[in-house]
C-alpha cells in the first residue's frame, strides 16, 4: 500500500514551498474532500516514494539550500 504526504505536510514538516512542489512534483497524485472545510479546496496528496525521490536529487538539494540561505539573509542571521 502506498503512503502519501499532504501538501500541507510537505510545507510544514519537510520544508517544501508551493514553487518547489510545482517544480519538482507537479500535479498531485490524489485528492480527497477537505475534512475541516466542506466548501474548501480538496486536500492534495503526493506519493511518498515520489516525494523522497525528488528530495534525493541534487537539483532539489540545491534549491532547498538556496532557499535556506535566502531565509537566513532575510532574517539577518547570515
Amino acid at each position: 500500500m502506498s503512503h502519501y504526504f499532504s501538501k500541507s505536510c510537505l510545507k510544514a514538516n519537510r520544508g517544501w514551498t508551493d514553487r518547489a512542489i510545482e517544480m519538482f512534483l507537479g500535479a498531485c497524485d490524489m485528492r480527497e474532500p477537505n475534512p475541516f472545510y466542506t466548501n474548501g479546496s480538496p486536500v492534495q496528496f503526493f506519493d511518498a516514494e515520489r516525494v523522497i525521490r525528488a528530495e534525493d536529487t541534487e537539483e532539489f538539494k540545491r534549491f532547498k539550500e538556496a532557499r535556506t540561505r535566502r531565509s537566513k539573509v532575510a532574517k539577518g542571521t547570515l
